[in-house]
């Protein structure tokens, strides 16, 4: 896609992370995580972020959520497909360039 055409689509970001990597992250001083960092590239892109990054917690590197984090992820995939839907229930906010 050209540049342009990002423009205004909406997007939403999500991660997955360990409480080790979370805090060699602090200790590094890194302070965005790999979804942080997507979303920020796709708002220069202008384009509209929907929810805000959702980071579930896993349990070590073998990637079984912690608990509650199923239930997190459920309520934010809730959240977004009613946004989505409030979204095509709308005018189009597409706004184009003249060429």
């Amino acid at each position: 896609m050209k540049s342009n055409e990002w423009r205004n689509r909406t997007f939403a970001a999500l991660d997955i992370e360990n409480p080790v990597s979370i805090k060699q992250s602090r200790i590094q001083n890194k302070n965005l995580s790999a979804a942080e960092k997507i979303a920020e590239k796709f708002k220069e892109k202008q384009m509209s972020q929907l929810p805000p990054v959702l980071k579930a917690l896993v349990l070590g590197w073998n990637g079984q959520l912690q608990e509650g984090e199923i239930e997190r992820t459920k309520e934010y995939a809730r959240g977004l497909a009613a946004e989505l839907k409030k979204g095509q229930q709308a005018p189009d906010r597409e706004v184009r360039e003249e060429d």
